[in-house]
């Protein structure tokens, strides 16, 4: 928090205190931070320049966030809002106190010229003054960051290449970076480079950024905690030596199954991967993909209501990958493909908790895809095993139909310690309620509602077999 001089400070007595004088800024300096420590980058601005019992509070701050999305309801155009920007970043840096300590800072504005070399400076020059923990980039490329052509998006990159060549004291302490609507030129030299100067990092974050449909990147990195790439292009990473790396998230990919290898990743706990897959993708091969990271405690996999695009495959070439594996969660899994070939997965890992399984039930066609992958119904037979562990199935978009009712009671059999079962409704979707309210013949699943139906179809479910799971039926 602040330093002892500050949170020492003195105020007189309330009753030799000026009349008018509000109660909330008769409160001492240490609370009074604590409150700014919530406000967005304008109030703070705002209420130190307005009470000039407040002023010298920014200045003590030991966590500060100075978002660029703060000063839109100001001003509209990109160039007003980074000038009023840098300004209120040199104001809230400013190294006037000697015993100023700055547990963090995140910063997020656009990349804009020609503010960006000044941001670098500011922050290079408070990093020489303080010591700082965690240092934060968020970096969209402008204020309405949609549909980037090509050429506007490499033209961004080379942008942000100026700014890090610029600023390597900045970059050389970052801790935390997320950018956005890039395009690198030279993909397999600029982001080895730019993990090699960003030697602190620990989570970084890639959206919608290109890096060339042929293109296949090499990296490592030793501090890196946490990755993300959301809507990129390219054709593979290949993550050689990540010693700390403990989550990978991978959202839509657009080349070849898998996109993302993994080499030395022994902390690698929480995989989470989605994509509907295009036509010609082959399925995954889990036991090939993931035979480097043994350490799996969450597995999350989306299929967009698309192709299933893990192949099922014999357990035993799974148990030394999933033996640590605690949480499963299978989503968005089309309404007409079986469901029992989620059991190869509870079957190789024997110490499992928790299986969640979605099924997407949507009429409105919203995530179909044009040149997605075939559908296709995925078959798997269970052996005659016993899972010792397994504690709760989830199903949302559950709905009364033979298939499902089967896949519960296969579940039940071989779960033989299960304690809950929860059912849950299709998750709302406005356009299937239109879609439904205009047509002659509306789509309805059948989910019961009352607790006579709910009773009855608990008993279904139970029927000659014994097991004390408790079965939730909610919605």
């Amino acid at each position: 928090m602040e330093t002892e001089a500050a949170s020492s400070r003195a105020l007189p007595p309330i009753s030799q205190r000026k009349a008018g004088e509000d109660r909330l800024s008769a409160l001492p300096d240490d609370v009074l931070l604590g409150i700014l420590q919530w406000l967005d980058l304008r109030t703070v601005a705002t209420v130190s320049a307005l009470s000039r019992r407040w002023r010298h509070l920014p200045h003590l701050l030991s966590d500060i966030r100075i978002d660029a999305s703060d000063l839109l309801s100001i001003f509209k155009q990109t160039d007003q809002i980074m000038a009023a920007y840098t300004d209120a970043t040199k104001w809230l840096l400013l190294p006037n106190i000697q015993e100023r300590t700055i547990r963090s800072m995140s910063l997020g504005f656009y990349l804009k010229d020609p503010y960006l070399r000044r941001i670098g400076d500011l922050v290079g020059d408070a990093i020489d003054s303080v010591k700082t923990e965690l240092l934060e980039f968020i970096i969209p490329v402008d204020v309405a960051a949609t549909d980037f052509s090509a050429e506007d998006k490499l033209l961004f990159g080379q942008r942000f290449l100026s700014f890090f060549d610029a600023c390597p004291k900045a970059f050389g302490c970052l801790t935390r970076l997320t950018l956005e609507d890039l395009s690198f030129g030279a993909p397999d030299d600029d982001i080895p480079t730019l993990l090699k100067t960003c030697k602190k990092l620990r989570f970084l974050a890639l959206k919608y950024c290109d890096f060339g449909d042929t293109s296949t990147l090499v990296i490592e990195h030793s501090e890196l905690l946490v990755l993300r790439l959301d809507y990129c292009t390219y054709d593979r990473i290949d993550l050689i030596r990540f010693p700390k790396l403990e989550q990978v998230c991978c959202d839509t990919w657009y080349g070849d199954n898998p996109p993302v290898t993994f080499g030395h990743v022994p902390r690698l706990h929480h995989i989470a991967f989605g994509s509907n897959c295009l036509e010609g993708q082959e399925a995954i091969v889990l036991s090939e993909w993931l035979s480097n990271a043994k350490n799996l405690s969450s597995l999350y996999l989306n299929f967009r209501d698309q192709m299933i695009w893990v192949k099922p495959e014999d357990p035993k070439q799974l148990i030394s990958i999933f033996r640590n594996l605690r949480d499963v969660q299978l989503y968005s899994i089309f309404q007409d493909c079986d469901l029992n070939w989620t059991l190869f997965i509870l079957e190789a890992a024997p110490f499992l908790k928790n299986l969640y399984v979605t099924i997407c039930r949507h009429i409105c066609g919203k995530t179909e895809c044009e040149y997605s992958a075939e559908k296709t119904s995925v078959q798997w037979e269970a052996s005659n095993f016993q899972h010792q562990s397994l504690s709760l199935l989830q199903i949302q978009g559950f709905a009364v139909e033979k298939k499902v009712m089967q896949y519960i009671r296969l579940v039940i059999q071989h779960a033989v310690c299960l304690k809950r079962i929860r059912l849950l409704k299709q998750l709302p979707c406005k356009i299937c309620d239109a879609i439904n309210r205009r047509s002659l013949f509306p789509v309805i699943w059948k989910f019961p509602v009352r607790e006579s139906e709910k009773d009855f179809y608990r008993e279904r479910l139970r029927d000659g077999l014994s097991s004390s799971a408790e079965i939730c039926i909610e919605g």
